[in-house]
């Protein structure tokens, strides 16, 4: 599930945030395709009092929108997700600091407004990885690049 690069993140509205999170429900269902029908997410958002049609027109805008695929092309209408809840997030947030005048000060902005657990997680996660891509074959291996014990330390600002 990736999205192609250069694609600026879509803006979800919040009944589209809603279903969107449904179909990513389904994702992570043990033993599921990670398939979804319409009549699925409508029963799931039943709360709401919407029509199907209306449920299915914010799943045909989602489509739109790129986030998720149909699978089907007859009745019923079924869909996936074609980007993943974490991308997603990521992706939110990579959009936003591409605003920033100064990149430094906004990451202290979201750093400071973080629940210390989740300062801590980000903390280990850039010492396992040296602050690359987990996926990277360089993250973290010892005497690479990213490693933390490799050559001098960075000179101080």
């Amino acid at each position: 599930m990736s999205r192609p690069p250069g694609r600026s993140v879509p803006t979800l509205g919040p009944l589209e945030r809603d279903a969107l999170e449904v179909v990513w429900s389904r994702s992570s269902d043990t033993g599921s395709d990670g398939i979804i029908g319409v009549r699925d997410v409508h029963e799931s958002l039943s709360d709401r009092g919407l029509a199907y049609t209306t449920i299915s027109t914010v799943l045909t805008n989602l489509e739109k929108k790129g986030v998720i695929e149909r699978t089907s092309r007859g009745r019923p209408v079924q869909y996936r997700a074609i980007i993943g809840r974490d991308e997603y997030s990521a992706a939110l947030m990579n959009e936003a600091l591409s605003y920033s005048r100064d990149r430094r000060a906004s990451i202290l902005h979201f750093v400071t407004g973080m629940d210390e657990s989740d300062v801590e997680a980000l903390r280990e996660l850039v010492e396992r990885t040296g602050g690359r891509h987990p996926d990277s074959p360089a993250a973290g291996a010892p005497g690479s690049p990213s490693s933390p014990h490799h050559g001098s330390p960075d000179p101080a600002p």
